[in-house]
């Protein structure tokens, strides 16, 4: 099928968008730039969330959960990064807060079971008994095989 808006072009085997053709190169232009982008901010978030786990491991728990949160405020979809401060501050007793980040990553992917476990273990915390037998459940549900599950949930239902 021919168009009138199309033509092919051997010289370079790239079809050009009539009357402008440069759209094609400007598209392609701005594709490499983004990829590029995107490969320097991949490696930016290994650099970042390898210091907050630097930085966790040397008890700076504070430090940890601020460089988290930066990282997270220029990409929410960071899956790992919400893990690591939800457990930063689920060890601070922020219990609540780490829900939320939990809350967050099951949002994304409801199939990471360590999302549902450790949502349950803060809930279990504050006494939110029920909550945690859901979220236990849901976990065993995803990972029958693992026995500290089951633990937990057995803990969970004799309160």
């Amino acid at each position: 099928v021919q168009s009138d808006k199309l033509r092919f072009a051997p010289q370079n085997l790239f079809p050009r968008l009539e009357p402008s053709t440069g759209v094609f190169y400007s598209a392609l232009a701005i594709f490499i730039t983004l990829f590029l982008f995107m490969a320097c901010d991949s490696s930016s978030y290994e650099t970042q969330l390898n210091q907050a786990r630097k930085y966790q491991t040397q008890g700076k728990l504070e430090e940890a959960e601020q460089l988290i949160t930066e990282l997270i405020q220029t990409n929410e979809s960071y899956t790992e990064a919400f893990l690591l401060r939800g457990q930063i501050r689920e060890s601070n007793s922020k219990f609540e807060k780490a829900i939320s980040d939990y809350s967050a990553i099951i949002d994304q992917n409801s199939q990471i079971t360590q999302a549902w476990s450790s949502r349950g273990s803060c809930y279990y915390r504050i006494g939110a008994f029920q909550n945690a037998i859901q979220d236990f459940s849901r976990a065993i549900d995803l990972e029958p095989d693992n026995a500290d599950l089951y633990l937990y949930l057995g803990n969970s239902y004799g309160e």
